[in-house]
This record gives structure tokens, C-alpha cells and sequence, in this order.
């Protein structure tokens, strides 16, 4: 989730390996130290969370971690899918106005805003799919759902 192992992890892999090697025993506060050493963290933090979108690989091992949700099924078809709570489609439709002209032709709710994980949830492929969850806001999306 930290991405301490992302890029090149193979001499951070080697330094784990050493150190345990050297001290003879898998010692979690050693691995833990050679991995702050090396400048990386594995530490969680409420800003690690909240700085997930929805184009970060990350979202999917959270969202598998906190939904419990099965990510081998049978066919390739039935993955869980990452989805926006309240639709891009509508957000993009919510507008300010231009500081400049005065229009009402600004976007209130930029990319960053919308791709947010306070935004997102994860839903089957049948719930996501063509005719389902398309463009539906929450009130009714979730009005049928059992919590």
C-alpha cells in the first residue's frame, strides 16, 4: 500500500535478505529498519489512504483488504470492479462560476475531487456492468442494498 517495494525492489530485497542472514533470525524490527534506511516506509497512515484515486493499483488491495471480496473468480469477467459512489457523470454536470466572466461554465468538482476513495467503492462486474449502476446516485443505488 506504501509502495515500499515498488520500482526496484530487488536491492531492497537483498538488503532484507542480508540482514536477516547477518542476525540469523526473521526479526521484524530489523526488516523494518533496513526498509527505513533504505528511505521507504511501510507505515499506513490516515494520508496513505486518503491519497488513493481511482487509477492507483493500491485501491484494489485496499479495497480487497477492507470488502474481503474474492479477486481470483472463475472467469476474468467476474472481477471486482472499482466504481464512483456518486457518478462522474453527474459531478462533471455541477458547475461554479468563472471568476473571470462570471459564467456558470466551471467544473466544482475536478479529477482529483471525483476519483477520490471517499468516492469509490468496489462492485461485482454484474453490478457495474452495462444497465446496472451506470450514472445512478447513491440515494437510489444504495436504497435496496442491506448494510
Amino acid at each position: 500500500m506504501t509502495g515500499a517495494f515498488s520500482g526496484n525492489p530487488d536491492s531492497l530485497l537483498d538488503k532484507v535478505i542480508n540482514k536477516i542472514r547477518e542476525i540469523q533470525e526473521f526479526d521484524l524490527r530489523e526488516v523494518f529498519g533496513v526498509i527505513r534506511e533504505d528511505g521507504r516506509s511501510l507505515e499506513v497512515s490516515k494520508d496513505t489512504i486518503l491519497d488513493l484515486k481511482y487509477h492507483n493499483k493500491e485501491i484494489h488491495m485496499l479495497f480487497n483488504l477492507w470488502y474481503g471480496f474474492n479477486y481470483e473468480p472463475s472467469l476474468n469477467d467476474n472481477k471486482p470492479e472499482v466504481d464512483h459512489i456518486f457518478p462522474q457523470s453527474e459531478l462533471r454536470k455541477i458547475k461554479i462560476p468563472n471568476p473571470e466572466t462570471g459564467k456558470m461554465n466551471l467544473m466544482k468538482y475536478k479529477w482529483q475531487e471525483r476519483d477520490q476513495i471517499g468516492n469509490l467503492m468496489l462492485l461485482t462486474s454484474a453490478e457495474n456492468g452495462a444497465g446496472n449502476k451506470t450514472n445512478i446516485l447513491p440515494e437510489e443505488w444504495f436504497a435496496d442494498k442491506i448494510g
